[in-house]
């Protein structure tokens, strides 16, 4: 089930990452090129919390109580990620409002957090699935 998870969300969600770094590779040494961007930090932690919800709406194995829980902070992650992502938006028109780094930062610390609760959700529902079978 790691492997799973790990294919299915974090490489999923980590598309983004991982097309700037090929971009960046391929771009000539003189050319300005951001290896790793606040917006596809915000994405990636998007797509991690959506892919929770996905997973938890087709779970038939486990609680209410806790899906419906888990659901609720999964949306709270996305509202966040999705503010994170509207200051990057706003950052490209004005590059003096925000700091770059403080929400590179913000991105990177609350994506950790998504990782490890992303694995949570995951190794939950497959502990359901494997004790009920």
């Amino acid at each position: 089930m790691l492997v799973k998870w790990f294919v299915y969300t974090v490489l999923l969600a980590m598309t983004p990452i991982l097309m700037r770094l090929l971009i960046a590779a391929l771009v000539t040494s003189e050319t300005q090129f951001r290896w790793l961007s606040e917006s596809d930090v915000a994405t990636f932690g998007l797509i991690l919390m959506i892919t929770n919800i996905s997973a938890l709406e087709t779970a038939t194995n486990v609680e209410a109580d806790w899906k419906t829980k888990s659901i609720g902070f999964s949306l709270l992650f996305i509202v966040i990620f999705a503010a994170l992502f509207a200051i990057t938006c706003f950052q490209e028109l004005r590059e003096d409002v925000f700091e770059r780094n403080y929400v590179l930062g913000a991105n990177l610390v609350l994506s950790l957090c998504s990782v490890a609760y992303s694995y949570a959700i995951w190794n939950r529902i497959s502990v359901s699935q494997t004790s009920e079978e």
